[in-house]
């Protein structure tokens, strides 16, 4: 799908220094949310394309919201995004 290709060129082009499995997570939590999924840590869990049993992608998307290094550099992302747009 073109859409998730352009989500994967510009996160990279956003968060050049994040962590790769960090941005991985990020783009599944998007994508997650980009398919239909509620805007709630279990909802984009569940909505998560892996091959783990629910439970452990629920755990995912909940490590990802509680992540300090997203936190600490979320402002840096928009920042970066809004000079894509």
């Amino acid at each position: 799908m073109i859409a998730k290709q352009v989500l994967s060129k510009c996160l990279s082009i956003v968060t050049p220094k994040m962590h790769k499995v960090r941005r991985a997570s990020l783009f599944s939590a998007i994508e997650s949310t980009m398919s239909g999924a509620a805007l709630s840590v279990t909802g984009i869990g569940r909505n998560i394309d892996s091959a783990a049993k629910e439970k452990h992608r629920i755990k995912r998307a909940d490590r990802l919201c509680n992540n300090s290094h997203i936190h600490r550099e979320i402002d840096a992302i928009y920042t970066r995004m809004t000079f894509l747009l």
